[in-house]
């Protein structure tokens, strides 16, 4: 962007040539989605920067990442580029719109392969597979450059729960408190930087984006249910707090993110200079903070585009304090008191650009977040939250049909939904109802499932497509399955469709269920890791971990039973509840799995210590 789009000289020759067009892939997915794979299929791999060059009938006949502004070698520069495309395109079109037709024609014909439905032993498979991948030393997986891998450990959190299996957990707690004391967290007022440019999770790129902080929070929150570390709440509610202070507008809808460069810098805001913290600090308090978070005066930050130490200083845990500090509250206490030091000198600092969009789907999964921390504390603050951001939602970006708007920006919706926003926000619904136990919620999210089947659903194919069928603007019309950063689509929707099955039985929704994970059982067996949060959500539909049944005399009874059924909803058990003023017990709650109830209770107290681990 910096070195082409904003130069005069290449601006000259590319709007003298071609009508350019810059598209915002959080925007518009979509667009994104297909010229991606347009991508692949000319040059074996994608990546961003996407540079497509296509015909008016948008058919893309030659396609790129990054182009340097000069040729150098055999990389061509995008100055003799353009001029290239300009004498193929009056000269020989032909030869150019032949290769685009070829591609177009390729991903028109490409369909997903039937099959049976994969057995529940893919769990294990896909674990085996995760472990082998799984850096021992430093959490994570992979060897270099990492991105925090959100729908493997949702997936190793449901593993863990089915099997006990100590090494997933291991996985678990080895990638979170790296994490968390990697220089990918924000010490100073909490969020989650992008990704780690090293394996070790010391230096991030430093730009904060909202679905991160939810995915994060949500993890983080799910941990703690399971081992009970204080560290794992804190750092979901810090969290939460930081898109509080930083990321919500008044209305209450939550913008996209932050930029990593501030003043022209990256990471600018967020590094400092040794003689900088010796003035904010006493002396033995630079002496501890310096040995805690590698402080140098050369600095422990690489420049990005040099390479070179120049001063500058992240923030990262030092190895022999990490347990130290994940373990003892009064060490992280001391250490929050130093912190605080620094965050109302950093305060004063020129912050990076806010990126001021409100996206749908990112504000459903930062709405799932909060409901997260409110089932765990019952702190109002989450629930009001909640309700707040909801309403926003329903207020400016749904309409009157249930017709959803990806985008708010300045007061003004656009763009019209795709399957994830319409699939997110039935995974809101249907947390809301496991949460507060509203038919209204359930309602809505019956509704919006409906109107998914109508406008996404392939009844040739199978599976959602990803845009609805009133989009025209794309070529082909595809089907996202791949769960990379968020979860696809396809893959919330069979979670939504099976959580539906379990609380109302209808069987219209066992049978999408079905027919879903027929439609991409094939993909899922072919190449399971690619396909993380799919098999994380099939959990439901394999009756794991099961269904609880209560009904309660009177709602009075009910606050203690409340508190733990909402923790279980956070560890996936489908919950349906009920008021009975005819019962002749105080309560009956029915424990059922596997199509069968295995246990039940007529007794308050007897059923909280079925659960008192929780």
């Amino acid at each position: 962007e910096r070195e082409s789009f904003n130069d005069d000289e290449v601006a000259e020759i590319l709007n003298k040539i071609f009508i350019c067009i810059k598209v915002d892939r959080e925007e518009r997915p979509d667009i994104d989605a297909f010229y991606m794979d347009i991508c692949n299929i000319f040059n074996g791999h994608g990546g961003w920067p996407l540079n497509v060059f296509m015909t008016p009938d948008k058919e893309p006949f030659y396609v790129a990442t990054y182009i340097p502004k000069e040729t150098s070698g055999n990389n061509i520069g995008i100055k003799d580029l353009a001029k290239a495309i300009d004498y193929y395109w009056n000269n020989k079109r032909q030869d150019l719109l032949r290769s685009s037709k070829n591609v177009i024609n390729i991903i028109k014909s490409f369909s997903y392969k039937k099959g049976d439905i994969f057995e529940k032993e893919i769990f294990k498979v896909n674990f085996d597979m995760l472990a082998d991948d799984f850096d021992e030393l430093y959490g994570g997986f992979g060897q270099s450059l990492k991105f925090p891998p959100y729908n493997n450990l949702f997936f190793l959190i449901k593993y863990y729960q089915m099997t006990n299996d100590k090494k997933a957990f291991f996985m678990i707690e080895k990638t979170l408190d790296a994490i968390r004391c990697g220089g990918i967290y924000d010490f100073i007022s909490g969020g989650i930087h992008r990704y780690a440019t090293d394996r070790f999770w010391k230096v991030p790129h430093f730009e904060k984006m909202l679905y991160d902080q939810a995915l994060i929070s949500i993890l983080y929150s799910k941990a703690y249910l399971i081992s009970k570390k204080k560290i794992y709440l804190e750092t979901s509610k810090e969290v939460i707090n930081y898109c509080f202070q930083c990321l919500k507008n008044d209305e209450g809808g939550f913008f996209c993110g932050e930029d990593a460069d501030s003043e022209g810098s990256e990471g600018k805001f967020y590094l400092w200079e040794e003689e900088e913290l010796k003035r904010i600090f006493t002396g033995d308090e630079y002496s501890e903070f310096s040995h805690i978070f590698n402080i140098y005066g050369n600095g422990n930050f690489r420049e990005e585009i040099s390479g070179k130490l120049k001063g500058k200083n992240v923030l990262y845990m030092g190895d022999n304090y990490k347990y130290r500090y994940l373990n003892d509250e009064s060490f992280r206490e001391s250490i929050n008191k130093m912190l605080y030091k620094l965050k109302l000198i950093r305060d004063k600092r020129v912050r990076p650009n806010r990126d001021e969009k409100i996206l749908f789907d990112w504000n459903c999964l930062i709405i799932l977040a909060i409901l997260y921390l409110f089932r765990i504390t019952k702190d109002d603050c989450y629930k009001e939250q909640a309700f707040k951001s909801i309403s926003f939602l329903e207020k400016n970006l749904i309409d009157h049909d249930f017709n959803i708007y990806h985008v708010y920006f300045k007061g003004k919706k656009k763009n019209y939904g795709f399957l994830e926003d319409y699939s997110y926000l039935v995974w809101c619904y249907l947390d809301f109802y496991q949460t507060f136990y509203d038919k209204i919620w359930l309602e809505k999210a019956e509704l919006v499932m409906n109107k998914i089947i109508i406008r996404f659903y392939d009844e040739i194919g199978g599976g959602f497509f990803h845009t609805p069928d009133y989009i025209k603007e794309i070529p082909v019309r595809q089907k996202i399955l791949v769960d990379s950063v968020l979860p696809s689509g396809n893959s919330v929707s069979l979670l939504n469709l099976s959580r539906l099955y379990k609380i109302t039985d209808n069987k219209r929704y066992l049978d999408y269920t079905t027919k879903i994970l027929e439609t991409f059982s094939e993909s899922i067996k072919a190449t399971p890791l690619a396909y993380s949060f799919f098999i994380n959500a099939s959990s439901t539909y394999f009756n794991f971990p099961g269904k609880i049944n209560v009904s309660i005399k009177h709602l009075s009874q009910a606050e203690k039973i409340i508190t733990i059924l909402r923790k279980l909803a956070s560890l996936d058990w489908v919950v349906e509840f009920k008021e009975d003023e005819n019962m002749d017990s105080e309560v009956i709650v029915d424990i059922c799995s596997m199509d069968r109830c295995e246990e039940s209770f007529k007794c308050i107290d007897s059923f909280l210590r079925r659960f008192d681990n929780i």
